[in-house]
């Protein structure tokens, strides 16, 4: 009798234990404290990243704070309806981590600068940014998603990790592409006790700090990075590989894909509706001597065809053979824009693209 009254006492004190640390993780400002709002490589997905609806994180960086709300679909925008108010004008907005705007304020994101600069009484500006997805994810959201919205206007964007984005090879299979037959393929499967992970991920901090865990301890143990076929220096970002001429056939294939994503983009979408690209300036392109940071940063130059504007060049070209009315901030955007520790807009650099979007709208022929 004693010894079963000692394995209760001792598993009640381990119960107690486990609450006390939950509760602790869940007050301590840390990178778990909260549910973050994405989970990359969910079977269950349209795109493959499963976007968590009604919740709120508080996102920390070395120079930035911001609190992350998400509505009950899971963007980061306020509620909006499916049936579209009588008299208000629809823009849709499509991206990346740079529209969905997660390192500033709600307020200061572009999508509410572009509704405040046009009169929420006259337009409405729905936000389908989503972090880490491209081109071929966007073109997808819009056919199985946005378009339900009835937008008047649709903004797509590009950033020049699109292309890594876009290519299942280079990325790797926690997006949804399309095949040569416009079919939606993943390589993501089913793992045991999904619905429960789930769970835990979004309701314990200490699920969190566990995977947290995991990880970092994986990365030590992962061998040394070796250098890659994109024939980018070792420990250079993979994405630098778009900052020139394609290195491989690889790469010229997710070029390809993006092109072709844009286009398909644009066949969905008018005449029926407006569409502009907007280009996303990258830091890298604002820096006065790119290679010089470049070779500071990572200990070594960059690779020997490095251009900074070559995605920017490219897309213009292929904007004015296509027909596709093109926004482009970069020729007035500056590092002041900039996060300086991360690389994404801050608020200034959010209010500046938002005006540049009002005056290619405001312009427009055919508004």
């Amino acid at each position: 009798m004693k010894r079963s009254k000692n394995i209760v006492a001792k598993i009640a004190l381990l119960c107690v234990s486990i609450l006390l640390i939950e509760l602790a993780l869940r007050i301590i400002p840390s990178p778990i404290q909260y549910s973050q709002w994405h989970e990359y490589g969910d079977p269950d997905s349209l795109l493959g990243v499963e976007i968590i609806p009604s919740t709120k994180n508080i996102l920390r960086g070395p120079c930035f704070k911001s609190t992350v709300t998400t509505n009950s679909l899971g963007w980061r925008d306020r509620e909006r309806t499916i049936v579209r108010i009588p008299g208000i004008t629809r823009i849709a907005f499509l991206g990346d981590s740079y529209i969905e705007g997660a390192h500033v304020e709600y307020n200061e994101t572009i999508t509410q600068k572009l509704e405040e600069n046009l009169g929420k009484d006259k337009f409405e500006v729905l936000n389908f940014g989503l972090s880490s997805i491209g081109t071929v994810q966007q073109d997808i959201l819009y056919e199985y998603t946005v378009e339900e919205y009835d937008p008047d206007i649709v903004i797509a964007s590009f950033y020049v990790n699109d292309v890594m984005n876009n290519h299942p090879e280079l990325e790797g299979s926690r997006l949804t592409y399309r095949n040569e037959s416009g079919e939606l393929i993943h390589d993501r499967t089913h793992k045991s006790f999904d619905g429960l992970r789930k769970w835990l991920r979004v309701n314990s901090a200490l699920f969190r700090l566990a995977k947290f865990s995991h990880k970092q301890i994986r990365n030590l143990m992962e061998p040394k990075e070796v250098e890659k076929e994109n024939h980018m220096p070792l420990g250079h970002p993979d994405e630098f590989a778009a900052y020139g001429p394609p290195p491989n056939d690889t790469w010229e294939e997710a070029w390809r894909d993006t092109e072709q994503s844009i286009l398909d983009l644009k066949a969905r979408i008018e005449p029926d509706r407006k569409f502009f690209l907007l280009l996303v300036p990258s830091l890298v392109q604002t820096l006065s001597d790119p290679a010089k940071a470049i070779t500071q940063e990572f200990g070594s130059p960059p690779a020997d065809n490095f251009d900074p504007l070559y995605p920017h060049i490219r897309l213009t070209s292929f904007a004015e053979e296509n027909g596709i009315e093109l926004i482009d901030p970069l020729p007035d955007f500056s590092q002041s824009l900039f996060l300086e520790c991360d690389g994404h807009w801050n608020s200034k650099g959010h209010e500046m693209v938002a005006n540049k979007v009002y005056d290619a709208i405001s312009s427009s022929a055919e508004l």
